[in-house]
């Protein structure tokens, strides 16, 4: 009876103690006023950057996601309106023009993800 109840006890800790070794970031960020950079090697969490925009700014995206997905979000704060939407596999590279001046939060949701995604204001000329 001893035996069983230590081994149910072994198991219960070890069960424990695996659920907390998931990792949730295992990289770097790189966030100012003018870029948003994350380049990671295991993501399981929400990353979350905001820049200031005005009209006519374009945001360039640049991503090589080599595991797992990063779903992206990037939301006119005043508006509550999303700019962009998507789920970001491979490499990409493409631009989204601001129509509206104002604070823009850029949300990164890593799901099993190791790669590289980088977000560069580009001010309208």
């Amino acid at each position: 009876m001893y035996f069983k109840q230590r081994k149910h006890l072994i198991f219960v800790t070890l069960l424990f103690l695996l659920n907390g070794c998931v990792v949730e970031f295992n990289g770097s960020r790189t966030s100012n006023e003018n870029q948003f950079i994350l380049d990671v090697k295991m993501m399981n969490q929400v990353e979350n950057h905001e820049l200031f925009l005005k009209d006519g700014d374009m945001i360039e995206v640049k991503s090589d996601v080599s595991k797992g997905e990063m779903q992206v979000s990037i939301i006119h704060d005043e508006t509550n309106e999303s700019i962009y939407e998507g789920n970001l596999k491979g490499d990409f590279k493409f631009i989204i023009t601001v129509h509206s001046d104002g604070k823009y939060t850029i949300n990164v949701n890593g799901k099993n993800a190791a790669g590289y995604i980088e977000f560069k204001k580009i001010e309208k000329k």
